[in-house]
């Protein structure tokens, strides 16, 4: 942890005219006051038969009580509970969980992994749901997707309430919602957007399923299983939806926009299902199915990886950042690797972050998670530096030696069942 990983870059930016000649620490650090993390549980302590990652903790517990309520459901398959509970999401955050958006899904059923990636190259099309219909071919789902979706509307009646990260984007675009009737009944209270804790109104899922039901045989919808498995460090075998490689040759896959993204996840005994859904959202943001809103599936996603050793496994996804994949490979640098054990993967996702950009090149760092050690090495840099209080999302999965777990990231609100 204490490697200075910053030294790889005196080449990089070896000859550049800008230097830094200080770095004021900002009014939290230099009146030592502890801030206190959106989210505290980050992993589970003990091996759970049943688990669920959000950052809807109310809607957690409110399908827990749904699949323990109704004996018929507790006969579902895993691949059938996992494709409720992503159903549920598009209810969640219907701007990133939209039926128009991309849907990653990384998934180990019966010891066996796979990946699947879903998207649309035509922006009116409904590529999460092709997703989940895909799943339920493949492992061959007694019940289809309009099944499922009537079990949502018939028996799941508990209030869909409104998660900080749709706060916020509803009071962001406050003004082009309210200008929708059908956005504004459902995201407003008088003439406020709705604020977290707040119920939404309920999806139909049968009507959702019918209307992609007369896209689904579209030659638009792409699915693929395709991860590269070449990476620079050697010590694991290695799955990723970027070339990992890029970052060691110092060649940085830089977004001009921040990559936002709904992480969600279920496991149950030893199957799991991690998920991460995105698209990109025009200035001028679109109405798809009932209140939900279209974006561009067909944009850069969000990074996930998986990556096996002899004694563990580990799973991450990054978003929330203009280059996702440059958290992930930081991480590899600090030894996540060789790590066997949920919680030394929670202390790496703690560990300070740094962030290269381009155009202007400059870094960006969170220092309040910093070392002094790690501030003086980057002052001797001759670049720009900025301070973050926050870079990225990394929520992942390890099962290690004695222990397997979602794991979290503080930076973030995100809820964890351990049952």
């Amino acid at each position: 942890m204490n490697k200075i990983f910053l030294i790889i870059t005196v080449f990089l930016f070896n000859g550049c005219s800008i230097f830094v000649d200080g770095f004021e620490k900002d009014l939290i650090e230099r009146h030592n006051i502890e801030l206190i993390q959106p989210t505290t549980q980050t992993f589970c302590k003990k091996n759970t038969k049943f688990s669920l990652i959000s950052e809807n903790k109310n809607s957690q517990g409110n399908f827990t009580k749904f699949l323990n309520k109704d004996h018929s459901l507790k006969k579902l398959s895993f691949i059938e509970k996992a494709v409720l509970w992503s159903l549920l999401q598009i209810n969640l955050r219907p701007e990133a969980s939209s039926p128009s958006s991309k849907l990653q899904i990384l998934l180990q059923v019966a010891g066996e992994e796979y990946y699947l990636n879903s998207y649309s190259d035509k922006q009116d099309e409904y590529s999460f749901l092709k997703a989940l219909e895909t799943l339920l071919k493949r492992y061959k789902a007694k019940r289809s997707l309009k099944q499922l979706a009537k079990i949502l509307d018939i028996k799941f009646n508990y209030p869909i309430q409104v998660s900080k990260e749709l706060e916020t984007f509803l009071a962001m675009n406050k003004s082009q919602i309210s200008a929708n009737n059908k956005w504004r009944k459902a995201f407003f209270r008088g003439d406020e957007t709705l604020k977290m804790g707040e119920s939404l109104p309920k999806i139909n899922y049968s009507q959702l399923i019918k209307n992609y039901n007369k896209t689904r045989k579209s030659n638009h919808y792409k699915t693929n299983n395709f991860l590269f498995s070449n990476s620079p460090f050697k010590n694991a075998k290695t799955a990723c939806n970027f070339d990992m490689t890029l970052y060691s040759d110092s060649i940085f896959l830089i977004s001009k926009n921040v990559n936002k993204a709904n992480t969600f996840g279920f496991k149950s005994k030893d199957d799991i299902f991690l998920a991460v859904s995105s698209q990109d959202l025009n200035k001028k943001i679109q109405p798809s199915l009932q209140f939900t809103f279209k974006g561009q599936a067909n944009s850069r996603a969000p990074g996930i990886c998986s990556f096996q050793t002899k004694n563990s496994k580990t799973w991450i996804v990054s978003s929330d950042s203009r280059d996702p994949g440059q958290h992930i490979y930081h991480l590899l640098e600090y030894g996540l690797l060789d790590t066997q054990e949920p919680e030394k993967v929670d202390k790496l996702f703690r560990f300070s972050r740094h962030l290269f950009l381009k155009s202007p090149i400059r870094l960006v760092i969170e220092s309040r998670r910093s070392t002094e050690e790690q501030m003086n090495e980057l002052l001797k840099l001759n670049i720009p530096i900025y301070n973050s209080q926050k870079l990225g999302k990394m929520w992942g999965f390890q099962s290690g030696k004695s222990l397997s777990t979602f794991i979290l990231d503080d930076r973030r609100i995100g809820s964890l069942t351990c049952k």
